[in-house]
């Protein structure tokens, strides 16, 4: 996440400029074919509401956009070790989910992302239990996806057709499982299931049999385990027959929701394909199920007059952020806000400096942050901006005295082995004086700073590690 740590006077925004990334790793050869997902249980009553809809209603892929906020993952042991993912390969996963629904008009917007140290869902078994403890760290009003060292048995997994969570294991990144188990979550079922009946080769049942979708063609995986479908080889040559006695199965080899495209990397050098009727089935679910309905983001966003210090507090729009009047970010909060433009206006505090996590985000679709702002320092007065950080900020930095004439101390403690700057900067944010560039050990250190050399006045002393930039004001006396 960004801790930051600002205050704004008039003329600050940030725009967000539209693109889409592809960055995305494959497993090479047939021997290092990923896992696949487990089973899952289907909602049949928020279903009943989908086919309902969809049935009542037209759809156009050129029609309204959905901006649907997640929130990422990475569970490690105990200790903080076998991470399930790092932090490049998850955003590589969500630039692929951003490629994989854009046919559809739907993107996504990161909301945070976190670390879990928990052994026992670092080795993930599919069990009440485990599921019920994983879902404890769910964050209200997102998708959350979770991303383990190891799943037994599987390599990805739903908890629930339609659901608000799901899991990818280690080995499956860069399989297109990310795209296959959020599929899932907004409603999709296998291309081959099997609940409701066998499918037509000629489709005329495929609107009430298999994925229940009539677009998307018979899928001949559910005869895998019987004699007439013989092991893999990513082209089927099988004998199996549907229900009419035909064998001329043409299978969905590049649909996200089959298996055929995750299991064989042949399938994943080309574009998904997955298809219109698809795309409604979402649309069906995005409109009348109201876990999904809370993971969306509205056409605009007006944020007025409020303070939050606790608590989640997920902000996001399609189109623009604007906050207005006193709103004030602290404490412990875990607080995002994101759109395509979020605009900033007087009155704006957001301080991390008490172990708040404040995220100002762009959607997957506009991952550029571009902060366009007044250069005159009458405009603003900012105090610190930081990139993403993967670790915890210091446990204390402190400076004193405070005011100082001469020398003042500053006081870190390091959560880890880093390059850490110390930089005293004036009010309109230019650079004054280095105090140190340098390597530091894990934990506490003190340093003296001569600062005779300056004027009298209100400084900005800031620590910037690889991770994260955090500040306060100082003041010099005559």
């Amino acid at each position: 996440m960004k801790k930051i740590i600002y205050r704004v006077k008039p003329g600050i925004y940030f725009k967000l400029l539209f693109f889409v990334a592809c960055c995305f790793a494959y497993a090479d050869g047939y021997s290092q074919r990923p896992e696949l997902c487990g089973g899952y249980k289907i909602d049949t009553a928020a279903l009943s509401r989908a086919l309902r809809y969809e049935k009542s209603h037209a759809y156009s892929l050129s029609g309204p956009s959905y901006l649907i906020r997640v929130y990422l993952h990475i569970i490690r042991n105990d200790d903080g070790s076998n991470a399930g993912a790092t932090e490049t390969q998850v955003q590589s996963e969500l630039n692929q989910l951003a490629i994989s629904y854009s046919p559809a008009n739907i993107c996504f917007i990161k909301m945070g992302l976190n670390y879990i140290n928990n052994s026992t869902l670092n080795t993930m078994h599919i069990d009440d239990p485990n599921i019920t403890l994983l879902s404890t760290y769910n964050i209200p009003g997102c998708l959350n996806i979770y991303y383990h060292n190891e799943i037994v048995g599987y390599g990805g997994y739903s908890y629930g057709v339609p659901g608000t969570f799901c899991s990818i294991k280690t080995g499956n990144l860069g399989a297109f499982t990310t795209s296959h188990e959020v599929g899932h979550c907004l409603g999709l079922l296998h291309t081959f299931e099997p609940a409701y009946g066998y499918e037509d080769i000629d489709g005329s049942n495929g609107a009430s049999t298999g994925d229940l979708i009539a677009d998307t063609p018979a899928d001949p995986w559910v005869y895998l385990t019987r004699s007439c479908f013989p092991a893999l080889t990513c082209v089927y040559s099988g004998t199996c027959t549907d229900p009419k006695g035909q064998t001329n199965f043409n299978p969905p080899y590049r649909n996200t929701m089959g298996y055929w495209y995750v299991a064989c990397p042949d399938y994943r050098n080309q574009n998904a394909v997955e298809t219109s009727g698809q795309f409604n089935r979402i649309y069906g679910y995005l409109l009348t199920d109201p876990g999904l309905q809370s993971c969306q983001s509205p056409a605009n966003v007006i944020l007025n007059t409020a303070t939050y210090t606790s608590g989640y507090h997920m902000f996001s729009a399609i189109n623009t952020l604007t906050t207005n009047g006193n709103i004030n970010i602290g404490g412990t909060t875990i607080t995002s806000i994101g759109a395509n433009l979020v605009s900033i206006q007087p009155g704006f505090v957001a301080d991390a400096s008490g172990g708040a996590s404040i995220l100002i985000s762009s959607s997957v679709c506009s991952p550029s942050l571009q902060i366009n702002m007044p250069t005159t320092s009458s405009y603003s007065e900012l105090i610190a901006k930081a990139d993403d950080i993967t670790q915890p900020a210091p446990n204390s930095f402190k400076c004193y005295p405070n005011p100082f004439s001469q020398k003042f101390t500053v006081e870190f403690d390091l959560p880890r082995h880093d390059k850490a700057s110390i930089i005293l900067y004036d009010l309109a944010g230019k650079q004054q004086k280095i105090i140190t560039e340098s390597l530091f050990e894990k934990g506490k250190h003190r340093i003296i700073a001569d600062a005779a050399d300056l004027s009298p006045g209100v400084y900005v002393i800031a620590i910037q590690t690889t991770k994260y930039k955090i500040a306060q004001k100082i003041v010099k006396l005559n």
